[in-house]
């Protein structure tokens, strides 16, 4: 898994701290162990303009956070996914608190994943569209922590821990990437990876910003965000 993540105050990360190329890059990073495999968690938090006054590198562990254990809700809108519901919900760290399925399937994915999870919240798509559904779905849930999901199994519900981490330690958003050092995709053609690299380049052009994936669906962020980022979109750009 690799991942970029965003923070609002502009503080440096903890752990380890290193901006490349002489102090003219445009990156800071941490890294951790993960507590359950011991694989190494790079977190990059991405801007421009180079290594700020008094950066040095700082070797050590990353100390635990002191706020308390937040709520982790996962929202998954789903469509005829009853063959891999099960598999994914059956796969959920314990950190996952709540689970909201947005569901708008014509198979037995209701059943399916009811059978999997007891406690899981069901509600239905307001209106076509993977945009609704997520909107509905982030609405819905309580959690102080919302991550998103897709139920068809390209997605590793293991690596949520590694989303969460970053936010409980300042930064304010997690978004997957199949494109940076750790990330892959088995199903990325050759016609689609050229659009997503557009869509990629054009948004770092024009919001100065270093993002490596832009159409994916697997993303973390802070409850208290969610209201001003006022989301609107009904379809699959919703993930940009």
């Amino acid at each position: 898994m690799a991942a970029d993540v965003l923070r609002s105050d502009g503080n440096k990360g903890m752990g380890v701290s290193e901006n490349e190329n002489g102090g003219q890059g445009s990156e800071d990073w941490f890294e951790q162990r993960g507590a359950a495999d011991g694989a190494p968690i790079r977190f990059v938090e991405r801007r421009m303009g180079g290594r700020r006054r008094n950066d040095t590198r700082m070797l050590g562990e990353m100390p635990q956070s002191l706020l308390p254990t937040p709520a982790v809700s996962l929202i998954i809108p789903t469509r005829n996914e009853a063959r891999n519901v099960a598999d994914v919900l059956g796969r959920l760290p314990k950190m996952v608190t709540e689970v909201v399925l947005v569901d708008a399937s014509s198979d037995v994915t209701k059943l399916m994943a009811r059978s999997s999870r007891s406690d899981i919240r069901i509600i239905g798509e307001p209106a076509p569209g993977k945009g609704n559904a997520l909107r509905a779905g982030l609405a819905a849930a309580h959690g102080d922590i919302l991550v998103a999901m897709d139920a068809d199994g390209s997605m590793s519900p293991e690596e949520i821990p590694r989303f969460v981490h970053p936010l409980e330690h300042g930064f304010d958003f997690t978004k997957g990437s199949r494109f940076m050092a750790g990330g892959g995709s088995l199903d990325i053609t050759p016609t689609r990876r050229a659009g997503n690299r557009a869509l990629v380049e054009a948004a770092n052009l024009l919001l100065g910003v270093r993002y490596t994936d832009l159409c994916y669906g697997f993303f973390a962020m802070r409850r208290i965000f969610l209201e001003s980022l006022d989301l609107r979109s009904t379809g699959f750009e919703i993930e940009t």
